[in-house]
């Protein structure tokens, strides 16, 4: 008797466990969603013509980003070292050349109020172009070779608007260049943190399987053995 309680313990659990364990979601004609209650993990199921039936697990973009910001060594490649070498040298040189603006800001911002009060000079109406620069400060780059706009500088002023300006364009094609391998970055230490959780979720789910299997066999032998014990009694 103690056997049979066992072995219907044992196999209401095992039952159990599997029929508790996923709770079906959303579905498509090519995708359904599920949910494992015991890991608490997402899953999507996608059904493809050419790849056949797999499974993914996804993550949270909170949790994605923590892995993103601590990839152990293992998984650190040469390209994405090269990535984060080129970032960082962007980033170090667009802090140079910040000190640079920050240097001839001044003399850059004086040039700027005087373009700007006689941007509608009669002296200039014969040009009139000129006077459609932009209003804000590096718009003031465009009239920085125009006689009018000068003439009231010295040739050292002058000289610092236009390291400003050539500073300035650097600094918009350097964070370009950031914006497009920062970019190419955070692709690349995104499928990286992606693969480190799927391996993790992975294992979480088979090692459930495992022991649901393990659960089951054990009843199953319980059962054996209870039945061989029970005609060795009837005998």
């Amino acid at each position: 008797m103690k056997y049979i309680r066992i072995i219907l313990v044992l196999l209401l659990l095992c039952n159990g466990l599997w029929l508790f364990r996923w709770e079906k979601g959303p579905e498509t004609d090519f995708s359904e969603m599920k949910y494992d209650r015991i890991a608490k993990q997402s899953w999507i199921v996608v059904y493809d013509v050419a790849t056949g039936r797999h499974e993914k697990p996804l993550f949270p973009e909170p949790l994605i980003n923590s892995i993103k910001s601590k990839i152990p060594n293992e998984y650190l490649s040469d390209h994405l070292l090269e990535l984060r070498e080129v970032t960082d040298q962007y980033r170090l040189e667009i802090n140079e050349k910040q000190k640079i603006l920050d240097q001839y800001q001044e003399t850059m911002r004086l040039f700027h109020e005087n373009a700007e009060k006689i941007r509608y000079d009669e002296a200039i109406k014969y040009d009139d172009s000129w006077k459609w620069f932009p209003h804000d400060l590096e718009g003031a780059c465009w009239v920085v070779d125009h006689p009018y706009f000068t003439q009231a500088f010295t040739e050292k002023q002058i000289s610092e608007v236009k390291i400003w300006c050539e500073t300035n364009d650097e600094i918009q094609e350097a964070k370009i260049e950031l914006e497009k391998y920062q970019k190419e970055l955070d692709m690349y230490e995104r499928e990286i943190a992606e693969a480190i959780l799927a391996e993790e979720a992975w294992k979480k789910r088979n090692q459930i399987t495992n022991v649901s299997i393990g659960t089951l066999a054990v009843s199953v032998l319980l059962v054996i053995l209870s039945f061989i014990r029970f005609k060795k009694t009837e005998k």
